[in-house]
C-alpha cells in the first residue's frame, strides 16, 4: 500500500469531489460566469496534479483493464489541464485597478482563452450538447469525469473499514457544499442543461408554481 489507509480516505474523497463537480458542470446544474472562471487557474493546476499523483500511485500497480484505461486518461488529462492552467495564466482578465485606469471601452480578450471555458459558463449561447459543434468540449469533460472516477474507485478499494468508506462520502459532500453548492458564483441555468433534463426541470418548476399558487 503506497499510502496509509487514512490518506487513501482523503484521496478518494478528493477524487470523488472532482468527478462530481465536473459532472454538475457537464449537466448544466452548477455553472459560473466566465469572469469568475477565468480567475480559477489554480483549480486547473490542482486538477492536473491529481492526475499526476494517480499516475505515480498506479503506474506500478497490478495490471488490469481499469488501470490501463486510467493511465491513458490520466496522461491525457494531465497534459490538457496544464494547457488550461497556462492558457488562463497567460490571458488573465483585467483587475479592478486596471479597469479603473483604462481609458475608453474595456477590451474583450475572452477569445484568447480555450473554448471549453466558454462552453462551461452561463454566457454560452449555442447548444452545449450539439456534438457537431461542441463534441470536443463534451468529450474532454466526460474523459475527465471517467479519469477522476477511476482514481476514486482504485483509492476506495484500499479502504477496508466501513466507517472509513462512509466517511469518504461525508467528506466529499462537505467539500462539495463548501466549494460549490454554498457559493453564490455557481448558477442554476436551465439553458445549460441537456434537453431531457431541461424538460424535467420545467415540469418540476411548473409543479412547484402550481403548489405555491394553491
Amino acid at each position: 500500500m503506497f499510502f496509509s489507509e487514512e490518506l487513501y480516505l482523503l484521496w478518494s474523497s478528493l477524487e470523488l469531489f472532482m468527478a462530481v463537480t465536473h459532472f454538475l458542470v457537464l449537466a448544466g446544474l452548477q455553472n459560473t460566469k466566465l469572469g469568475f472562471l477565468r480567475r480559477q487557474k489554480y483549480y486547473f493546476l490542482l486538477d492536473a496534479i491529481t492526475h499526476l499523483i494517480n499516475l505515480v500511485l498506479y503506474v506500478r500497480a497490478e495490471t488490469s483493464i481499469l488501470k490501463f484505461v486510467g493511465l491513458i486518461l490520466w496522461s491525457i488529462m494531465l497534459i490538457g489541464h496544464i494547457y488550461y492552467f497556462l492558457n488562463l495564466h497567460l490571458h488573465p482578465p483585467l483587475t479592478q485597478q486596471q479597469r479603473l485606469k483604462h481609458q475608453g471601452p474595456i477590451p474583450n480578450d475572452s477569445h484568447k482563452i480555450s473554448r471549453i471555458f466558454h462552453w462551461s459558463c452561463v454566457e454560452f449561447q449555442a447548444n452545449r450538447f450539439h456534438f457537431g459543434q461542441c463534441g470536443k468540449e463534451i468529450s474532454e469533460t466526460v474523459c475527465d469525469i471517467i479519469a477522476h472516477s477511476t482514481g476514486f474507485y482504485l483509492a476506495f478499494q484500499h479502504l477496508q473499514s466501513l466507517p472509513y468508506r462512509l466517511l469518504t462520502f461525508l467528506l466529499m459532500f462537505g467539500l462539495l457544499y463548501r466549494q460549490m453548492l454554498n457559493l453564490p458564483y455557481f448558477l442554476h441555468d436551465p439553458k445549460m442543461m441537456p434537453s431531457i433534463l431541461r424538460k424535467f426541470h420545467h415540469l418540476l418548476s411548473s409543479h412547484s408554481s402550481t403548489i405555491d399558487s394553491n
